[in-house]
């Protein structure tokens, strides 16, 4: 199962990806007149350069589209005789056992979470969105379906949907480096940096290598954001300073004598 960072890494240049780094080097210790722009902006508009994949691909090329590994919970003997049937490539089998459990157990979690993978793999998107938030608002703790409704929406470059699937992941999990890494994709694609800075620093102190290395970025881009607006602040008192300097004095009248 191809994990979230990597999607949300092609989707949004948060982390390496083998690439360069927009910024660069180090912070520019000066501010030249002229050269004021963020360069998150162009982050960002390569990301709404980039294509986004057809409707007719959100399914079989979803990067989800596949088997997941078996969440450390128990499931009924229905329900994991499905799940086989799943892994054995019976896919269309498996979406109609699971599909039969549901008729008479509308509240089983487990049968609503596999079969949306289920029809991810058979690619249906939207029915498996749906089975996927049914089994959160059954099991709002169940941690790998908020998971998977986080990399549907990575998926689809709707960050904003993401946020609280991911957040909830990270709650559940404060000590997965992934977790955070992962939330951070997000919060710097929705330009949040000094959030995305703190996912970053966290996923660090927990051993995330790349981690550590995007918190460098992110610090640079804060800083170069902070010498600009100082550079623009002096610009304007400058410029009110002499526009108080080049007023004439006003001409007062001579007194009576």
């Amino acid at each position: 199962m191809l994990g979230l960072a990597l999607t949300a890494c092609i989707l949004t240049g948060f982390s390496g990806c083998n690439q360069e780094s927009p910024d660069g080097g180090t912070a520019p210790t000066k501010v030249e007149e002229g050269s004021h722009s963020d360069p998150q902006d162009a982050d960002a508009q390569a990301l709404k350069n980039r294509t986004r994949p057809p409707k007719s691909a959100i399914g079989m090329n979803h990067p989800e589209a596949s088997v997941p590994p078996r969440p450390a919970r128990p499931i009924d003997d229905t329900v994991e005789q499905a799940v086989t049937l799943l892994e054995s490539d019976r896919t269309e089998e498996s979406i109609q056992a699971l599909q039969t459990i549901l008729r008479t157990d509308t509240d089983n979690a487990d049968a609503h979470y596999w079969l949306a993978h289920a029809h991810l793999i058979g690619g249906d998107a939207t029915s498996s969105l749906q089975h996927l938030e049914q089994a959160v608002a059954l099991a709002p703790d169940f941690v790998e379906a908020q998971r998977s409704i986080a990399d549907h929406y990575v998926f689809q470059r709707d960050c904003s949907a993401a946020m609280a699937p991911l957040s909830k992941v990270v709650e559940l999990r404060p000590d997965d480096a992934n977790a955070a890494f992962n939330r951070g994709h997000c919060r710097y694609a929705l330009r949040d940096l000094p959030g995305a800075l703190e996912d970053a620093q966290r996923a660090c102190a927990l051993g995330h290598q790349e981690a550590c290395r995007v918190a460098i970025r992110i610090e640079r881009r804060l800083e170069f954001q902070r010498l600009a607006q100082q550079a623009a602040t002096e610009k304007s008192g400058d410029s009110e300073t002499e526009n108080r300097e080049s007023q004439p004095a006003a001409t007062q009248e001579p007194s009576e004598p």
